[in-house]
């Protein structure tokens, strides 16, 4: 009887202890699920995170904004087959990874034919299939242009003819820059620029249509009639 009894004063015990464990037991499958549910909520927020990448600049477009601020409603755009020997121009430039030949002139000019000299243009740009071919073309015209007049005459008949039209190329005035995939020939001129203002002024104002935020370009620049291009760094700011 006393044993009964004993038992029966434990049941109460027994049941809270119970209810104590599966109390504890379904706090953890909550938090397990709770935990589980903030791991799958995180997953898509880290997907979502787009990487930022730098915009490639269109140095072509860019290039095609100064001459339509140059000539306005007169531009005219020219395009030629890199393999052209239209304008006598091209025959400089490297034909090795060539991919096309883009131009700019004023439609007027001249008035009763099509343009074919270096005078008739504002503009050219001769675009290569990399930016690594198009540094190379410019390196080798920087090493033309740092030869001097008594070192010529020791060189072959083929490298001695590239270095005197290259020369040549320099008498009325240039200025040569490479960014990107395109090489720019801007057309200087013994006479006044097509915007009035000096050249230097002008040569600036096509850097700064390049990319206003270059600190320093490499050039090779030609001053009307001394049929030589000279490395400068130039800031588009005329700094």
């Amino acid at each position: 009887m006393i044993q009964k009894a004993f038992y029966k004063g434990l049941w109460p015990a027994i049941i809270m202890l119970m209810a104590f464990f599966i109390t504890a037991s379904c706090n953890r499958v909550s938090e397990a699920e709770e935990s589980e549910e903030l791991s799958s909520e995180a997953i898509p927020e880290l997907r979502k995170t787009e990487v930022k990448t730098i915009a490639t600049i269109d140095y072509l477009e860019r290039a095609n904004s100064f001459a339509a601020f140059v000539l306005k409603d007169r531009l005219q755009s020219h395009e030629y087959e890199a393999n052209s020997e239209e304008i006598k121009h091209f025959q400089f430039f490297s034909k090795k990874g060539l991919r096309r030949i883009y131009a700019f002139s004023d439609r007027g000019y001249p008035k009763y034919s099509k343009p074919r000299s270096y005078e008739h243009f504002t503009l050219f740009c001769f675009q290569y299939q990399t930016d690594n071919r198009a540094k190379e073309v410019f390196k080798h015209l920087r090493k033309l242009s740092q030869i001097k007049p008594e070192e010529v005459q020791n060189l072959d008949s083929l490298s001695r003819w590239k270095i005197e039209s290259f020369s040549m190329l320099a008498k009325p005035g240039g200025f040569l820059v490479q960014k990107g995939k395109c090489l720019f020939s801007l057309v200087n001129t013994c006479r006044n620029t097509p915007i009035g203002g000096s050249w230097l002024e002008y040569e600036n104002l096509f850097l700064h249509y390049l990319n206003e935020n270059e600190k320093s370009f490499q050039v090779l620049n030609a001053d009307c009639g001394y049929m030589k291009y000279y490395l400068e760094s130039r800031s588009p700011k005329g700094e």
